[in-house]
């Protein structure tokens, strides 16, 4: 059986929280790790395919394999891919929201065509919003 990667997912959000750059990574695949300083690397589908895809299949191998009586012991097992997976997630969206943050911060105001328009009370900017997303799905 090959070596299992040893994750903790609490320490891991933990320090992510508080600062991503002190997750300790030895486990990880060089070419993610080299994108750490360089974000758009990361804009690669092909790039996060190839690392994200054995995890998924993993878990999709045998999804049901989990509930069986007979493989009671493999739920660790299955537990921590899922963790990793949630884990991947869940910095993945951070990153992307940082990064059109970044974009939104650098986008000229937009300005008047002279006219003076009435202001709209619930207009939407057409972002995406995780937090609001992330209630949503957990009620």
């Amino acid at each position: 059986m090959e070596a299992r990667v040893d994750f903790d997912i609490n320490e891991a959000i933990k320090l992510f929280d508080s600062d991503p750059s002190t997750i300790p990574t030895p486990e990880a695949p060089r070419a993610l790790q080299e994108c750490e300083d360089d974000p758009e690397a990361l804009s690669s589908l092909a790039l996060i395919n190839s690392e994200l895809n054995p995890v998924v299949d993993a878990v999709a191998e045998s999804p049901d394999a989990i509930t069986r009586t007979e493989d009671q012991d493999a739920i660790p097992y299955h537990k921590n891919l899922l963790e990793m997976y949630a884990f991947l997630l869940r910095w993945t969206i951070s990153a992307v929201e940082t990064r059109a943050l970044e974009k939104s911060a650098s986008a000229p105001a937009a300005r008047g065509r002279g006219k003076t328009g009435k202001a709209k009370g619930s207009s939407k900017d057409g972002s995406w919003d995780a937090a609001a997303q992330l209630e949503t799905a957990l009620d």
